[in-house]
């Protein structure tokens, strides 16, 4: 009789191990699958703001793009996609801010000075 109870013992004990183990490895999926869909929208907000034509006598030099969850819901998956541009103009701040304000309808954008 204690040979059959310690062998349902060790057979409910691994039951329950691969049941842990796959809900683990559900999980570790499901986290995969969602950081490469966020990336993939925050990839598409980098392609939005490249197809913006560059001021004359402008250069792209670099471009990236990134989400993250910020405080607070600004979404509503509570995701901040972000993508930025790194050109090389020799016209003013405020010029290119004009620009990049009048050729761009549904994104807030900053204009920032880099030093050389």
């Amino acid at each position: 009789m204690k040979k059959i109870i310690i062998t349902i013992s060790i057979i409910v004990v691994l039951i329950l191990t691969v049941i842990i183990l796959i809900a683990v490895l559900l999980s570790v999926a499901l986290q995969i699958t969602v950081r490469r869909a966020n990336d993939n929208i925050a990839s598409n907000v980098e392609n939005e703001l490249l197809a913006i034509p560059l001021p004359e006598d402008a250069e792209l030099i670099d471009s990236l793009s990134g989400c993250s969850r910020l405080i607070g819901k600004t979404t509503p998956n509570g995701m901040v996609y972000q993508a930025a541009i790194l050109v090389r103009s020799d016209l003013s701040l405020g010029k290119l801010s004009d620009y990049y304000f009048e050729n761009n309808k549904d994104y807030e954008i900053s204009i920032v000075e880099t030093s050389d």
